[in-house]
């Protein structure tokens, strides 16, 4: 029942965060082969994260709630997303080239997370054809 509770809590929670009042953009990506079939890579530049494997709560555009953990590399100390990332690929289903946003509601441990695809580069037979994007 406790777990239900705590569950419930951060529902309404992020449900405030419709109004985007208190938002702040950690970061903005254009993501990669890796992002999309490995682990998202945070850039260096982001903001706003917890320190070291701290869990983040983080809601997604489908109004679905997620837990990250943001990790450093052994090698070099780079950070990127763990726990719940594959899941949220799963229901996402983000390409390489779309582009991800990660805002943090201030004064929270709570996060929302953004997926934009950019438009069809060309329409064939019906179907949509996307260009990769090389970086």
């Amino acid at each position: 029942m406790q777990r239900r509770t705590q569950v419930d809590a951060l529902q309404s929670q992020v449900w405030r965060m419709e109004d985007h009042a208190s938002l702040e953009l950690c970061f903005e990506k254009r993501l990669s082969e890796t992002d999309v079939k490995g682990s998202l890579e945070i850039p260096q530049a982001a903001n706003c994260l917890p320190p070291r494997d701290e869990v983040m709560h983080v809601r997604i555009q489908n109004g679905s709630v997620m837990q990250f953990r943001a990790r450093s590399r052994r090698t070099g100390g780079r950070r990127y997303m763990t726990d719940q990332w594959r899941g949220f690929v799963g229901a996402a289903c983000p390409r390489r080239g779309d582009i991800l946003r990660y805002y943090h509601l201030v004064n929270t441990n709570v996060y929302l997370v953004e997926l934009e695809r950019p438009p069809p580069h060309l329409r064939l037979f019906g179907k949509d054809i996307y260009l990769e994007f090389i970086t």
